[in-house]
């Protein structure tokens, strides 16, 4: 669904598990993607005391409040079979 989004160029906001580091860098593919404006890559930071759980939910609670501050829809891929 991601790639489908992409190749669309759709806006999408990915939410990604893992924390970006000093030399992360997307694939080249979600780098453009990135760079057009098309992607938004948000992911979480370790916060001393809290959990995986609170920092995903913390990272939709962003992902709701930019949609509903532009005209962006949520989409749930959670019942999507890869």
């Amino acid at each position: 669904m991601v790639n489908d989004a992409l190749d669309a160029h759709l806006p999408l906001i990915l939410l990604q598990k893992e924390p970006i580091g000093e030399y992360w860098k997307p694939s080249q593919r979600r780098f453009y993607a990135c760079a057009a404006g098309h992607l938004l890559i948000l992911a979480p930071w370790l916060i001393e005391g809290s959990s995986d759980y609170s920092r995903f939910h913390q990272l939709n609670d962003f992902a709701r409040e930019i949609c509903e501050a532009t005209e962006m829809r949520i989409l749930n891929y959670s019942d999507l079979k890869s």
